[in-house]
């Protein structure tokens, strides 16, 4: 029987956020916004960035794309170069704000000024672990003051509850029949500030505006794993609906080609599955049940709150 992706009420098993706060508003929103405490203005960052940029070849790519993303980028010994420069940047932050998580993979992304629609689709980021006993999670940062206007991160609160399992890096489009709802109504753009960060769980669905304007936007990703997960890759063959699941290390993104079925790294297991388009009736009543179990759990902490008294 060929398996199909699920959908639950699904909540982390820890808090991952050393401040309480934080923890509560990650697990209700998905994502959070915070200052990077280390570096206020992120000068260091773009200083950083800035050097990385000068070893950047553009043309050297295995995958085309409207927006320049260093993933995509064929040298792998400069893409080590950025996860070392970066990572070393990120750890101290990291370690003060996150319960033992620690850099896995770390991106470049920029949008060139006017550059018509180099938005990023909707999308969930791929599972790095097993998701049914962690969480990876997103660090971005940009360079500048984001909103809508220059190509901003735009997500659905609360969606990162949805779908959470078998996250494949090369996952097939299940957002067509509610692209015009995410984008019109659904999606709240993210307005940060420079020398913020935001930190998203990577099941939540979002996308990133296009730039529309007159100043190039770059923005830093780190993603992390917990420091005690084993790291795990997912590649979906839709030729036979099959989800096949590798053991990899950090160095396996050095060599990475997005869209490849990865060779020589170990396969722990090859499951039917098959991924579904999401309906937006089915979206709908997703979050309704959710709203209802909200405001169960909140009538029953009253009533507890009453009968202690």
């Amino acid at each position: 029987m060929v398996k199909k992706q699920n959908s639950g009420f699904y909540r982390l098993n820890r808090n991952i956020f050393i401040d309480e706060k934080q923890s509560k508003e990650f697990l209700s929103n998905g994502f959070i916004v915070t200052p990077v405490s280390e570096d206020p203005k992120v000068e260091i960052l773009t200083s950083i960035v800035k050097a990385l940029k000068e070893k950047w070849n553009y043309d050297d790519v295995h995958q085309q794309a409207p927006f320049r993303f260093s993933a995509y980028n064929n040298n792998s010994c400069w893409k080590k170069e950025v996860f070392n420069k970066i990572s070393a940047y990120i750890e101290p932050f990291i370690n003060q704000t996150l319960i033992n998580y620690i850099p896995f993979v770390v991106n470049l992304f920029e949008k060139m000024p006017n550059s018509g629609d180099n938005s990023i689709s909707i999308h969930q980021n791929p599972s790095f672990t097993d998701t049914q006993t962690n969480d990876s999670v997103s660090i971005w940062i940009p360079l500048t003051n984001v909103s809508k206007i220059n190509g901003t991160i735009g997500v659905l609160n609360g969606s990162q509850t949805f779908l959470h399992h078998y996250r494949a890096a090369n996952m097939p489009n299940i957002f067509s029949n509610i692209t015009d709802y995410l984008i019109n109504t659904g999606f709240k753009p993210i307005e940060v500030i420079k020398g913020n960060a935001v930190i998203l769980n990577d099941s939540i669905f979002h996308w990133s505006y296009p730039n529309l304007s007159e100043h190039s936007r770059m923005a830093v990703q780190v993603i992390c794993i917990p420091s005690i997960a084993k790291p795990q890759y997912y590649y979906y063959d839709d030729r036979i609906n099959r989800l096949n699941i590798y053991s990899i290390r950090k160095e396996f993104f050095f060599e990475f080609n997005c869209k490849e079925e990865p060779t020589n790294v170990p396969l722990i297991r090859s499951i039917p599955f098959q991924y579904k388009k999401i309906s937006l009736t089915k979206l709908k009543i997703y979050f309704l049940n959710k709203r209802i179990l909200r405001l169960r759990e909140k009538v029953s902490t009253v009533f507890k709150k009453i009968f202690n008294n």
